[in-house]
């Protein structure tokens, strides 16, 4: 039974993944054993390793994900701007090109804290530095990447309820999904975004290791991270409600919609030549947004299993960069699932970066040419009211 005059000072979940402390979860003090630290989950390596085993497999381990983080990170946020810049730079905006807009700042945001985060988290399990700009730079980068996460992920949802009802009432949704509209809404995923994410950053700070100096774990820190007052009311009397509306919401609400949006698509197509060119293009659109939800759906596998650890009382390190690396790689995604399925975006991509790479204004060249043959041909056979239709339906969405 506990001693009524022991003191424990709970550690938050990021400080815990930092030290190692024994399986009872509690180091106390060498010289008086009342006063204690705790933790409420055991940092620890899959392969074993503690903290200190620098040249263990399971540090190895995390070095190689920290460079699978920095690549795809350095890929993700060159990308996201770049489909900023071209979606910005049309003449002609629409507002499924602001939601697009909204979704690629998230995923910057993201691609850029995520190589942050992998970055100190290594710096510090390798003990490059374990001084308080490092644990910053931990932590908040962390909190950060989570908070765009969400971000992205409800964009996500947005655009998917956006394109079902723009396929389903092709009449009555543009007065719904206008510009002015649709900058609200993101407004409204950012709003919602940092109510997420506020209760997190207002639970933990960096201080110095009064409390741990005296422990066996912890003595040779300078620094700690720590939680605030406002930890117990988030974590216990919430019972971190935010954290499973912000990880569970959103993928049965993927699931319902795609699957509404791929039934209606269905049922349009049996009678695709009755349907006019504008809802073809959002037909179009709605296809070509399904694989980034299902490379969100996949980049959630490592986060689902991280959790399920947690709950059992361990957080393994190499997930911990896992779910960097699968972060890093969702917001990585959307620019060659554009690319690869949008002739349009695919040209404005090229033509934007043929000053710098000399050999995309031959492809665009050989694009253009090749186009010009396909509406030739198109018109031989079709009218040409029925050709120009199909060409100019011929875009990103």
């Amino acid at each position: 039974m506990e001693s009524p005059n022991k003191s424990v000072t709970y550690l938050p979940l990021v400080s815990c993944h930092l030290i190692d402390l024994p399986d009872n979860r509690e180091d106390c003090s060498i010289y008086n054993e009342s006063e204690c630290i705790r933790c409420h989950i055991l940092g620890r390596s899959v392969t074993g390793e503690g903290i200190n085993d620098y040249f263990g497999v399971g540090h190895i381990v995390c070095l190689t994900l920290l460079s699978i983080t920095c690549v795809i990170g350095t890929f993700g946020t060159f990308t996201n701007c770049l489909i900023i810049a071209i979606l910005q730079g049309k003449n002609r905006k629409r507002a499924f090109d602001t939601l697009l807009i909204a979704l690629a700042c998230f995923d910057l945001i993201c691609s850029l804290v995520a190589v942050i985060a992998a970055f100190s988290a290594a710096t510090y399990f390798q003990n490059w530095n374990r001084g308080a700009v490092t644990l910053y730079c931990y932590y908040i980068g962390i909190l950060t990447a989570l908070f765009a996460k969400s971000g992205s992920s409800f964009m996500t949802v947005l655009i998917t309820i956006e394109r079902f009802l723009v396929v389903t009432l092709p009449t009555r949704a543009p007065s719904w999904f206008t510009a002015s509209r649709c900058k609200l809404y993101c407004i409204g995923v950012l709003v919602f975004a940092f109510l997420m994410a506020f209760p997190r950053f207002s639970s933990v700070y960096v201080g110095r290791n009064y409390v741990g100096k005296n422990m066996n774990t912890t003595m040779n820190l300078e620094y700690i991270i720590l939680s605030s007052p406002l930890d117990e009311f988030w974590y216990v009397t919430m019972d971190g409600f935010f954290d499973q509306i912000d990880f569970w919401l959103p993928l049965p609400l993927l699931l319902l919609f795609n699957a509404l949006v791929y039934f209606q698509i269905k049922k349009f197509s049996r009678r695709r030549k009755e349907l006019k060119m504008k809802h073809r293009k959002d037909i179009r659109a709605a296809k070509m947004f399904v694989p980034v939800v299902i490379v969100l759906f996949l980049c959630n596998i490592e986060p689902i299993i991280h959790y399920y650890h947690i709950y059992s009382g361990i957080i393994y390190r190499e997930h911990f960069f896992g779910i960097l690396v699968s972060m890093a790689i969702n917001s990585a995604a959307n620019l060659p699932i554009y690319y690869f399925r949008g002739s349009s975006f695919r040209k404005e991509c090229r033509a934007l970066l043929s000053p710098c790479f000399p050999c995309l204004a031959e492809n665009v060249n050989k694009v253009d040419k090749s186009s010009r043959k396909k509406t030739s041909k198109s018109r031989m056979s079709r009218t040409t009211s029925a050709s120009r239709s199909y060409h100019d339906s011929d875009e990103m969405y």
